[in-house]
């Protein structure tokens, strides 16, 4: 294979996925590209996990693994490209699984770019995922990625040239880390080269009691506060407008469950937040969103009916 020589370091945080870990791993060791360093990063697991990484680091060389104690995702990552040697890094959470040509096809995409990311998959349950095998690429830029929800939101599904992100690290405070991760790199590299191959080669598996489930309205606004933090520094027009969209989205997200709960502080919090990113939006929606309260709850009813059954857990 052409790109063979280069090494790709894949970088799995690890903590109590006994009963996924397995999955994880073979689909990564069994990819068609096998110059891959895998970093597994066990984060204090309490469960079989460890005795599962070291029982496949005896078996294959490439897979090497730290014990720490627990400490986060967040954390283990940040351990992870600490030691890692690949002229790339992929992240792939351990709950998660990939596409057997995941890694050749990424490889591929980014010989032009220095970000190249895929599609994923949502799945509720284990087994295999069909998907369509025709490999399909095109450049798109930063400012394409922070408008696509699907393309910035997550870390995973993406291959990053190592020094792009060798002096960027994950934040050990927010549970909305990734989003913040590629807020940093997309907004220090705005003429960054992106490649977007549009297939789904990434499983993005979704269990009860995982995190991303467990978000609270807190978090959500504490992340709309730190893009508030970019939103304030920056000067072009067009990038200000697209943060100041994102802060308003989460902030919306974060003053909905606040009514609910009848926090006023937090209400009237969010409400400042808004006000100060509403004009640079230059769309009236989000203005009648932020004045009218009801109309952004309507809009979250008519588009999941079961937001009414959380409102009554909340």
């Amino acid at each position: 294979m052409k790109y063979e020589k280069d090494k790709i370091t894949v970088i799995i945080p690890v903590y109590n996925v006994e009963n996924y870990l397995e999955r994880c791993l073979k689909s990564i060791l069994y990819n068609t590209y096998t110059n891959l360093e895998i970093i597994c990063v066990n984060d204090g697991s309490t469960d079989n996990s460890k005795k599962i990484l070291e029982s496949y680091s005896k078996r294959d060389k490439r897979v090497v693994v730290i014990n720490k104690k627990n400490a986060g995702v967040s954390s283990a990552r940040n351990a992870g490209i600490k030691i890692a040697t690949g002229e790339y890094i992929a992240f792939v959470d351990s709950d998660d699984w990939i596409h057997e040509k995941y890694f050749e096809y990424l490889i591929r995409g980014i010989d032009t770019a220095d970000l190249v990311i895929c599609n994923y998959i949502r799945s509720y349950k284990s087994g295999s995922v069909e998907t369509d095998d025709a490999y399909r690429v095109q450049s798109i830029s930063p400012i394409d990625v922070l408008k696509n929800k699907e393309l910035k939101s997550y870390v995973w599904g993406k291959l990053f040239r190592h020094q792009l992100v060798d002096e960027i690290r994950f934040s050990e405070s927010e549970k909305l880390e990734d989003s913040l991760y590629n807020m940093d790199v997309l907004l220090n590299n705005k003429n960054l080269k992106i490649n977007h191959v549009d297939i789904p080669l990434y499983y993005y598996f979704v269990r009860a009691g995982s995190l991303v489930n467990n978000i609270e309205a807190y978090s959500v606004l504490s992340l709309a506060k730190c893009f508030k933090e970019y939103y304030d520094k920056e000067n072009e027009a067009e990038w200000k407008k697209v943060l100041a969209i994102e802060i308003i989205k989460r902030t919306l997200s974060a003053r909905y469950i606040f009514i609910i709960i009848k926090n006023k502080d937090m209400i009237r919090e969010c409400n400042a937040l808004m006000k100060q990113c509403v004009k640079s939006t230059g769309n009236t929606k989000y203005l009648i969103l932020y004045k009218l309260p009801f109309l952004y709850r309507a809009f979250r009813i008519l588009n999941d009916p079961t937001m009414l059954k959380y409102e009554k857990q909340l």
